[in-house]
């Protein structure tokens, strides 16, 4: 391309344009470069719309949407991988990784001698009992730990099986309504006819194969469900008064959840009696527990019960 003054060649021939090195002020066009208007630039609307498209990428990570929380106290779980000879972590500070769907033959399951010690009902009496409990095998390598002191009041004891499970519940317009969004856990059982259960003693629940996951572990154990369940149909019915349960979860990666559900001390309240099911919630580790009946449920299986409404009383 030349001046048409001094007949110069340019030498910037792959921009846009050229100028006359004599004569500055001379723009001239080529026409084999691409025709993009002069300086152009990114306008602030299209930088607006680039940054709304980060923030909004951000927002839809499952991680960012669903932190979970390590207890009743609401502290997060500390989001960190390990491996297999990594230090085992404390329930104060654990690694929030999410759960791997196992096979059901990798699923750990109770000693052969203990199954058959349930199924015997027979076991040495101690302060500390180990049983086992829980679901059938399905595929979940998550297990619970739950320990049960029964209160020393006069007659707290009994010789009933007592059954557990764990969910979300709300109060609404005087009645109960479960929400079975998040998954049930349980029912976890122990028999209080083997020596179990009794006054002042402290037992122990541990049950593999339960369900659940980090993300929303906190909902499905916000409250414990109890039923007590005459074992023989000519049994005299009992009432049985804890002075505290305490559970923890645990995935299998090492990802705990702890929750305590304390009983009033006052040898005349917290007491659970056989038929109906009852609820118990959490209000940390300084204040007892509410326990909660629920009315006219005796004869409805967990599944009816979490699908309809209760009336409840306080006991």
């Amino acid at each position: 391309m030349r001046c048409d003054q001094c007949s110069r060649r340019s030498f910037h021939k792959r921009r846009r344009s050229s100028r006359c090195l004599t004569h500055p002020s001379k723009i001239y066009k080529n026409p084999a470069c691409p025709t993009f208007p002069q300086n152009s630039t990114m306008t602030s609307s299209v930088l607006f719309y680039y940054l709304l498209l980060a923030v909004v990428a951000a927002d839809l990570n499952p991680r960012n949407r669903f932190p979970p929380f390590d207890t009743y106290q609401g502290r997060p779980l500390y989001l960190s991988h390990h491996d297999a000879a990594s230090e085992y972590v404390t329930s104060q500070k654990v690694n929030a990784i999410p759960e791997k769907m196992e096979s059901p033959s990798s699923i750990a399951v109770p000693k052969e001698e203990d199954v058959s010690e349930n199924k015997e009902g027979r076991v040495e009496r101690k302060q500390l009992k180990k049983l086992s409990a829980g679901q059938s095998s399905g595929g979940y390598n998550n297990s619970i730990k739950i320990d049960i002191k029964t209160s020393t009041c006069f007659g707290a004891g009994t010789d009933t099986r007592v059954s557990f499970w764990f969910n979300e519940m709300e109060f609404s317009a005087e009645k109960v309504i479960f929400n079975t969004d998040f998954p049930l856990l349980g029912p976890f059982d122990i028999s209080g006819w083997a020596d179990e259960l009794g006054s002042g003693c402290v037992d122990h629940i541990e049950a593999s194969d339960v369900q659940g996951n980090t993300a929303t572990i906190e909902h499905s154990m916000k409250v414990m469900i109890l039923k007590m369940n005459l074992i023989f149909p000519t049994e005299i019915a009992s009432q049985w008064k804890p002075e505290y349960i305490m559970t923890r979860w645990q995935s299998s990666n090492s990802a705990s959840y702890e929750r305590p559900f304390l009983f009033d001390v006052d040898c005349n309240k917290g007491w659970i009696a056989h038929g109906d099911y009852y609820v118990v919630t959490s209000s940390g580790i300084t204040s007892p527990a509410g326990v909660y009946r629920l009315m006219d449920t005796k004869d409805l299986s967990i599944h009816e019960l979490l699908a309809n409404y209760h009336y409840y009383t306080k006991v």
